[in-house]
């Protein structure tokens, strides 16, 4: 007999589809997210053994495959690929089985295109790159009928023990099997002890778990009845469903013109079914007896959802045998028929697999964005709050090395909210900060209430959505201190406020503030900011409310530590114009200071992830061999002559590095000149390298100020460190003295170059900077309308420092109104001879008294505060009226 002869003969073809199916089932097994039941699998299988018996015997599954799925993650570990390999695995190995199960019943030749349709078969792959138990139970029901077939009965007693701690619905196989031995009884096949042996290792090893869960689990699919409380699917919507699922799988919205293909495999079914001499009788009740049985659970039990067809997966090996026998009838019968139906039905699984391979299953399910900003932010001791079991599933998973206490919320909160209380004192005095990811689909009454509690006992730092869930990070609060005034506000009178502490880590830190307004106002925002070395280093936003409010100020990662002020500022939501406040009666800058807090190192290393998911460029550089480059911001946009372009980067040494470093940065033109640079050391020179320690996040804001006079066109980026004792600067691992972050574009800018015929001529100097050359101004004034000033302003040098320009309104001595802003073009973009138009608006009050009023002007550096001297003083009167 020659090699290719007999069974050896099928050994290439059968490896090839084994190697086939194996790449399908592997293809993008990463590129779905977890979904809820995915979750719950991978939560049951991180459980103690104890705990997980526990769990699953008030589930919906048995669980053996999530004792299995243990066992799997302590060899390969914990992850949501390591998970799925192991559906890879086991969706592959049902092949050979289904090629021996197919070949007893159909033959050779249906065999194999069995294996081929199993090994093509978008249902199959789909839940064989699932966390769960239907490849386990589909490899099982196969498993199961091969020892039937072999009169294997102490194998078939175990594939069926097997199978009943896998999966409630096996008994139904197990049904259309006993149909099947007592059909043998009847034509004396074989004697009943070697059944009888498989019924009793069957029983008497499923007892246990009737025993220990039914009463349980009865009483969980009860409740859960109520709680769905499904329709039960018609025998029209049923069949079709099912037919659809088995022939061509789960499809997305758009692809679902593909469920007609199903027609094809159900004409190859019945044409398998309409011989009487070669009536697959076995395979028949092999697939119909669980069909019909799920059926009529469904009209007394019914759970229907999008994908509920997977309960069946287990039948479609029969089911394919049964298209693959009446395929293999058109080719005896038609043979030009029966290769073109072949093809029909792999092209059709091809365009159904385009479809799952690049659809997302779950949009708004994807916890990865979620689960990745707790992984970079998260510090020592936070809790994870957890209404739904599988989110702490999903946490393990995407976060296995480390990651929040998991805290599984019990439902008796809902009913019980003093018992609510109790517990978040409990834990707050465990945990410093709480994360807390609230579902937005299932009700939101619940995660509302709670999200209410930990305002009301902790300090929400912020609250972000992220598809369907609103992720919510809350710092531990102390009791409140007593409330200061900080000024009189516009529309709510006295403002008093308080901060909860003076002390708080880099990165992970939440400073409580609480505040209070005297008269509640509608459309009124508050706004906390922590500031210092020349940037903002956390900010908070939320709603003005009645009562006493409660702020979590977030200090971001990257913030020096050093001394900071916070700043509260109250604003329209509307247009976020600050509200104006007053001293004494006097006005003061919109933001009040509240207090000084000392930002400390934190407690162990943080994350690089924390900036580099802050980063717009993300990168992974090391300079010097010690000293980690995470990547940079360089916002994208139209950039002109004199703008400031505010670039950040961001730096973790590995090691302290001692000895004192500058930063660079250099816009670089095509012919390799320096254009604009910046050279300073990190953190305007406030956080020197000398003072780093190894681990540390150093946030480096870096505004480059842009030439007036730089020519237009594209420029190369480009920064970097070095030492200033000796120029020299630290080399990348690929030897490179420079870091590329990207290019710039600068554009040519518009300029006035002779003088506007606007108002009249005023000619005032303001220092040597500028001329306050003319001016437009409404001859008189109207209470309550806007008063409408242009200033024409003239450049007499290039470039300089930024300009404040302010214009106030008086009456007599009292302050009433003012116009405050950057100029633009800004200053920093003039040229010499150059002419700016620079208007503003003053709304009026209602009511003018009778008397003097005069209007002034001037200009101010904004990062010192220091006027620009006219010969009569620090400002300009550009116009007066006498009211009567």
């Amino acid at each position: 007999m020659s090699s290719h002869s007999g069974p050896h003969r099928f050994l290439p073809w059968l490896s090839a589809l084994l190697l086939l199916a194996l790449g399908l089932r592997l293809l993008a097994l990463e590129v779905q997210p977890l979904w809820w039941d995915e979750g719950y699998s991978l939560y049951f299988a991180t459980e103690t053994p104890a705990r997980l018996l526990d769990l699953t015997s008030l589930d919906i599954h048995p669980p053996l495959y999530y004792l299995l799925l243990q066992g799997w993650m302590a060899l390969l570990g914990i992850g949501a690929i390591q998970a799925r390999l192991l559906s890879v695995f086991l969706g592959v190995l049902a092949l050979p089985l289904a090629w021996q199960v197919a070949r007893c019943f159909v033959g050779k030749r249906a065999a194999g295109a069995t294996v081929l349709l199993l090994a093509l078969s978008p249902f199959h792959i789909y839940y064989s790159q699932e966390v769960r138990m239907y490849a386990l139970v589909a490899l099982l029901a196969l498993l199961a009928v091969a020892a039937w077939q072999r009169r294997a009965w102490a194998m078939l007693g175990l594939a069926l023990l097997a199978g009943l701690l896998t999966h409630y619905y096996f008994a139904l196989l197990a049904l259309a099997l006993a149909l099947l031995i007592a059909r043998d009884f009847q034509r004396g096949r074989y004697a009943r002890r070697g059944p009888l042996m498989a019924l009793a290792i069957a029983v008497v090893g499923y007892l246990p778990w009737v025993l220990y869960a039914a009463p349980r689990l009865l009483t969980y699919v009860s409740g859960k009845l109520v709680i769905e409380s499904d329709e039960p699917m018609t025998p029209l919507s049923f069949l079709p469903r099912h037919l659809a699922a088995w022939s061509i799988g789960h499809l997305s919205p758009d692809a679902g013109w593909l469920s007609w293909a199903a027609l094809l495999s159900v004409a190859l079914l019945l044409f398998a079914l309409s011989r009487r001499q070669r009536f697959p009788l076995p395979l028949l009740l092999l697939w119909a007896v669980p069909t019909v049985s799920v059926f009529f659970i469904g009209l007394r039990a019914p759970f229907v959802d999008p994908r509920i067809e997977r309960q069946l997966l287990f039948v479609l090996p029969f089911f394919l045998m049964l298209v693959s026998q009446g395929l293999s009838m058109v080719w005896e019968r038609w043979p030009r028929v029966g290769l073109p139906s072949l093809l029909l039905l792999l092209g059709f699984s091809l365009c159904s697999l385009g479809d799952f391979y690049t659809v997302p299953r779950y949009p708004g399910e994807d916890y990865r964005p979620v689960l990745a900003r707790v992984g970079a932010e998260q510090g020592p001791g936070d809790g994870w709050l957890a209404l739904y079991p599988w989110q702490i599933g999903y946490l393990r998973a995407y976060l296995p090395a480390r990651h929040p206490t998991p805290l599984e919320v019990p439902r008796t909160w809902a009913e019980d909210h003093g018992a609510m209380t109790g517990a978040l004192a409990t834990l707050w005095a465990e945990h410093p900060r709480l994360w807390f990811p609230a579902y937005q689909v299932k009700g939101r009454l619940f995660e509302e209430e709670l999200s209410q509690a930990l305002t009301a006992t902790g300090a929400g730092a912020w609250n972000e959505w992220e598809g369907n869930t609103r992720l919510y990070l809350f710092g531990r609060a102390p009791q409140m201190p007593p409330l200061q005034p900080v000024g009189t506000v516009e529309q709510v009178g006295e403002m008093r406020a308080a901060l909860g502490g003076t002390q708080s880590p880099s990165g992970i830190g939440i400073l409580p503030v609480f505040f209070e307004a005297a008269e509640a106002a509608t459309g009124i925002g508050v706004s906390l900011q922590l500031v210092g070395r020349g940037s903002v280093w956390g900010e908070w936003d939320g709603p003005l409310e009645a009562g006493i409010g409660r702020a979590g100020l977030p200090v971001d990662p990257g913030t020096p530590p050093g001394d900071y002020t916070v700043h509260l500022t109250l604003y329209r939501e509307e247009t976020g114009q600050p509200l104006e406040r007053f001293e004494n009666g006097e006005r003061r800058t919109p933001a009040a200071s509240l207090g000084t807090l000392t930002v400390t190192h934190p407690a162990g290393t943080l994350s690089g992830s924390a900036l580099q998911r802050r980063a717009e460029q993300s990168q992974d550089e090391i300079l010097g061999e010690t000293i980690h480059f995470l990547g940079a911001t360089v916002p994208q946009g139209e950039w002109h002559q004199g703008d400031s372009v505010p670039l950040t980067l961001f730096w973790q040494p590995q090691e302290a590095p001692g000895a004192e470093l500058h930063v660079f940065i250099q816009a670089i033109d095509s012919e390799g000149a320096v254009r604009a640079a910046r050279d300073i050391p990190p953190v305007e020179g406030t956080f020197p390298t000398s003072q780093w320690q190894a681990g540390d996040l150093v946030r480096d804001p870096h505004p480059l100020t842009l030439p007036p006079d730089m020519p237009p066109g594209t420029y190369r980026l480009v920064a970097g460190l070095y030492e200033p004792a000796t120029g020299t600067r630290l080399l990348t691992s690929a030897g490179r003295d420079v870091l590329e972050l990207g290019t710039l574009q600068v554009y040519e800018r518009p300029r006035q170059l002779s003088e506007p015929t606007i108002g009249v001529a005023n000619n005032v100097h303001f220092g040597e900077r500028v001329v306050l050359a003319r001016v437009a101004i409404a001859d008189t004034l109207s209470p309550g309308t806007p008063l409408e000033v242009t200033l024409v302003w003239r450049s007499t040098q290039t470039g300089g420092t930024p300009l404040r320009v302010f214009v106030q309104l008086y009456y007599q001595e009292t302050q009433l109104v003012v116009s405050d802003h950057l100029l633009y073009p800004p200053a920093t973009a003039w040229i010499d001879g150059e002419w700016i138009v620079d208007e503003h608006t003053l709304l009026l009050p209602a009511e003018l008294e009778a008397g003097e009023y005069r209007l002034i002007v001037g200009l101010y550096d904004p990062a010192t505060g220091s006027r620009l001297a006219t010969p009569k003083g620090e400002w300009s009167t550009i116009g007066s009226w006498n009211l009567e």
